[in-house]
């Protein structure tokens, strides 16, 4: 067996060490309203080509504008799933542009007169044309916790406490202002000997997006994107899961997981907690607990 539990284990206790140096705390964004731009939010699952591709060709499966004005294209490529994403620029009410690093989109959408089939998608993706039939994506059961949270985010405040046999150096709470993933790494082995056999490098975490789609995006400052849904219950009880390949290809943000949401509206600001469970590299059997504290990003 494959090191699921730990694999699910580290992505549970990383993926939330999101940072941002900048200390916006002046900035109050209110969360019983919607983003400006949430009315033009959509999401498209699209069809598969009426011809195959060649195996190393791309095959686009979803478009998403989310409330935030994020465009999310998902794709797979050879057996693995991957996500393109950047800002939405809308050259008119159907034709949208976005730029990630070297990849460039337009994006055009037709509103079909079918019942079966209600639009059709053409992807311009480097020069290449992609023109495909698509369904429109109802949005979840609007609820003032979903309006608050359908937005783009920072983390001002990683706070993390470990629980290993034996070892108590992890315990206490720890704090983190940033999101350097190898720092934190570095942090795990030498405070508490806790260690993971994955190479961190260009994890630096830049966002996290929730969207009224249940969408969930993080960006990263050094590596692509990852996508995924969620879903949250009026309570704040949430669970999501991120499309990624295998256990053994995205071993930081593979996995499911489930946590709580909660707003707090005076200040504007969000707080995610999860628990997490899973094995070291030594095969310890530990537990975390984390806690962010989410920051709107205002333009």
């Amino acid at each position: 067996m494959k090191k699921i539990i730990a694999i699910f284990a580290a992505a549970m206790l990383l993926l939330p060490l999101a940072c941002n140096k900048k200390d916006d705390d002046k900035t109050v964004a209110d969360l019983n309203k919607p983003v400006p731009t949430a009315e033009k939010a959509v999401k498209y699952t699209l069809d598969s080509p009426a011809t195959p591709p060649n195996p190393d060709d791309e095959v686009f499966t979803e478009v998403t504008r989310t409330d935030d004005n994020t465009l999310v294209i998902t794709a797979e490529q050879n057996g693995e799933k991957k996500c393109y994403s950047g800002a939405c620029v809308e050259k008119s009410a159907n034709e949208w542009s976005m730029q990630d690093g070297k990849d460039q989109f337009e994006v055009s959408v037709e509103k079909l007169k079918s019942m079966v089939t209600t639009h059709k998608i053409t992807i311009k993706h480097n020069g290449k044309n992609y023109t495909v039939n698509a369904l429109s994506n109802p949005p979840a059961a609007s609820t003032p916790l979903l309006v608050g949270i359908s937005r783009k985010f920072t983390v001002k405040t990683t706070t993390i406490s470990v629980e290993l046999p034996n070892n108590t150096k992890l315990a206490g709470a720890h704090s983190e202002d940033g999101c350097d993933l190898p720092k934190i790494a570095q942090y795990l082995k030498e405070t508490g000997g806790l260690e993971f056999d994955y190479d961190f490098t260009g994890y630096v975490v830049k966002t996290i997006e929730f969207d009224s789609f249940g969408t969930i995006l993080i960006t990263f400052n050094g590596k692509p994107a990852y996508k995924g849904q969620f879903d949250v219950a009026s309570n704040g009880e949430m669970s999501y899961a991120l499309d990624v390949k295998d256990e053994d290809d995205n071993p930081i943000f593979n996995g499911e997981a489930s946590g709580k949401i909660t707003m707090d509206t005076t200040v504007g600001r969000v707080n995610f907690e999860l628990t997490a469970f899973g094995q070291s590299k030594k095969e310890e059997e530990y537990k975390a607990k984390v806690q962010l504290l989410l920051i709107p990003v205002t333009k």
